[in-house]
């Protein structure tokens, strides 16, 4: 989210924001160097994990602007010339699960989005954030990132079961199947404690839940689940390590969109 005022000839910059770094052209500054520079002595050198900077030249992670000042610096180069949206809003290209980019069209001004692409994912607080963000949410599509033995992966299981349950019960329009929870007398309170605990007990073995909503296009060849929608809320969810000293809290992860769409680059509002 920009945190930014924008003024003629220049801006005021909140040094929280997070900026999509361009990774292609840290790589390419990264191999032009005169000297070898492997990502993980760079990485060391601007004080980031080497996990991070490959997110950075491969999917433009968005990163603190303290974090592209010392890339910045180390390259000798102005902050804008690593970054996308520093020098005016702007979209931002996004990869495919084909390491497509978004294609800019000059000659018509639109900009081409494509179906695969990818969703940032922040840390979920608590349980009831996650329990009430599901229930806002048609699907459930689930990440596991993290290396799990059977008892982490039940407990897995176990989340992602609940937060289906609540999903359907509050947007199917069929039968439902029944779990455990719906004999308890308060079924949606019952469902909401076990969430809960479950989410202690996966943060207590170094797990840790990252989410965001988006939206989810329908195909042409699919059917919707409500008749006339063209499109769905989906809540993309992902377990994962813990973050490292110089890792981001947030976590990217590939997205089906549904279908491509074509913005225009100066919309008129």
């Amino acid at each position: 989210m920009w945190q930014a005022t924008w003024h003629e000839g220049g801006r005021g910059l909140s040094m929280a924001m997070k900026v999509a770094a361009n990774g292609e052209r840290i790589r390419a500054l990264r191999n032009m160097s005169p000297t070898e520079l492997p990502q993980k002595v760079l990485a060391t050198q601007c004080q980031i994990s080497e996990r991070q900077l490959r997110r950075i030249e491969n999917e433009n992670l968005k990163v603190s602007l303290p974090v592209l000042q010392r890339l910045a610096g180390r390259f000798g180069v102005d902050i804008t010339e690593i970054a996308f949206g520093l020098v005016g809003p702007q979209l931002v290209s996004g990869r495919n699960s084909t390491g497509k980019r978004a294609a800019v069209d000059d000659d018509l001004g639109e900009t081409n989005i494509p179906r695969h692409r990818t969703a940032l994912l922040a840390p979920i607080s608590s349980a009831r954030e996650l329990y009430s963000r599901a229930a806002d949410c048609q699907q459930i599509v689930p990440h596991v990132l993290v290396e799990t033995g059977p008892a982490q992966l039940t407990m897995i299981q176990e989340c992602l079961g609940i937060l289906s349950a609540v999903s359907h019960r509050k947007w199917s329009l069929g039968p439902i199947t029944p779990d455990r929870h719906d004999d308890d007398e308060f079924p949606d309170l019952a469902r909401e404690k076990r969430l809960a605990e479950l989410f202690v007990l996966l943060k207590g073995h170094d797990i840790r839940i990252v989410a965001d909503q988006v939206i989810y296009d329908y195909p042409d060849e699919e059917t919707p689940w409500l008749q006339g929608q063209r499109f769905c809320f989906q809540f993309v969810v992902a377990f994962v390590p813990p973050r490292g000293q110089y890792e981001e809290d947030t976590v990217t992860v590939p997205f089906d969109g549904g279908r491509d769409h074509v913005l225009p680059r100066k919309p008129n509002f």
